[in-house]
């Protein structure tokens, strides 16, 4: 999935947070910059992943 965007805040103790704005996860939480852009880069937006329930195999034991 494409991501919308990031948000960064500044935390009292000098580190920044990211937050993806589709999923709204805070991806990281870092004291430079590069590592911030790094966490944005690997982030997986995947924003139904909290409502996603998983389903039993149907097929689960039919076959012995």
């Amino acid at each position: 999935m494409v991501n919308t965007g990031f948000m960064r805040w500044i935390n009292p103790d000098a580190t920044a947070d990211v937050i993806c704005l589709c999923c709204f996860q805070t991806i990281a939480s870092a004291q430079s910059v590069d590592e911030l852009l790094a966490s944005e880069d690997e982030h997986t937006c995947n924003p139904a992943a909290d409502f996603m329930i998983p389903q039993p195999d149907p097929l689960e034991g039919l076959y012995g």
